[in-house]
C-alpha cells in the first residue's frame, strides 16, 4: 500500500531517492595536536522524499493532481506516509519549490498530468 494522508498514491509512483538517504549524521574535527575527533548520530528525522509521476511508469489524473496539490497548499501541516513497509510523518519541503510540481502529459489536454511531489521525514 502507497499513500499520502490516506489517499492512495497513483500507480506507477517511483520513490527517486529513496536509496540516497544515510541514516548517520558524522562531522570531525582536529585537536590542536592533529587527532581526528569524530561525532557521529542516528538521525531521527529529516530524509527527502521524492515521488516521481512520469512517463512512461505513471500519469496522475486531473483528480490525483488536485487533492495533492490542495495538501501541498496546507502550510506547516504534517501527514502519514505511507510506502508499503515504510511509515512515517511528513512534511511538504516548501524550501525546495515547488514542493508539487505538475506539467499536462500532453498539452492543451487536462487528462493527464505528470511531476513530482517532494516531501521530508518529520
Amino acid at each position: 500500500m502507497r499513500t499520502l494522508n490516506g489517499v492512495a498514491l497513483p500507480d506507477g509512483t517511483l520513490w527517486r531517492n529513496r536509496r540516497g538517504w544515510s541514516a548517520v549524521a558524522q562531522t570531525s574535527q582536529r585537536t590542536l595536536d592533529c587527532r581526528v575527533v569524530m561525532f557521529s548520530q542516528a538521525k531521527i528525522a529529516g530524509q527527502p522524499i521524492d515521488l516521481v509521476m512520469d512517463e512512461p511508469s505513471c500519469w496522475p489524473t486531473l483528480a490525483e493532481v488536485q487533492v495533492l496539490t490542495a495538501l501541498a497548499d496546507q502550510a506547516g501541516s504534517s501527514f502519514p506516509f505511507v510506502w508499503d513497509d515504510f511509515t512515517a510523518n511528513v512534511m511538504f519541503r516548501h524550501e525546495e519549490p515547488p514542493a508539487a510540481e505538475f506539467h499536462q502529459l500532453l498539452p492543451g489536454i487536462d487528462d493527464y498530468f505528470v511531476g513530482i511531489v517532494r516531501l521530508v521525514t518529520i
